[in-house]
């Protein structure tokens, strides 16, 4: 039955106010990833649609796969995603794979992800 559902951690959003928190959050997680790299000095861009994110160690954003052969550094990349799960924050260790933000997300969240983002990046470089 549906006894014990409100305390299941289901989450019921409201989309007039759900969408633009997301695009918020993910604003803000493309934002410091890219500040991190760019006080480093680490050529490298951010990719963002809403929620899902991604990082690529290249000059320019990759307009195809043979951008991304020719151009990313991979084994750092995997280095930094090794780096990030270790401090906590599970990026998929596959180098170019997407991240996603979900309603479960907070800001903090985003907050302590950026940190130890460039926790990892101090490491990695």
């Amino acid at each position: 039955g549906m006894m014990g559902l409100k305390n299941a951690g289901v989450i019921v959003a409201n989309k007039d106010t759900l969408y633009p928190r997301m695009e918020a959050m993910g604003a803000a997680m493309e934002a410091g990833i890219h500040d991190i790299f760019a006080r480093r000095d680490i050529t490298a861009c951010v990719t963002r649609q809403g929620s899902a994110f991604s990082f690529y160690l290249m000059e320019k954003q990759p307009s195809d796969l043979h951008d991304i052969i020719e151009g990313h550094d991979f084994a750092r990349d995997l280095a930094l995603r090794r780096a990030l799960i270790q401090r906590g924050v599970f990026f998929v260790p596959i180098a170019t794979k997407q991240c996603s933000l979900s309603a479960a997300h907070t800001d903090a969240d985003v907050d302590y992800t950026l940190e130890q983002f460039e926790s990892a990046v101090a490491e990695v470089w």
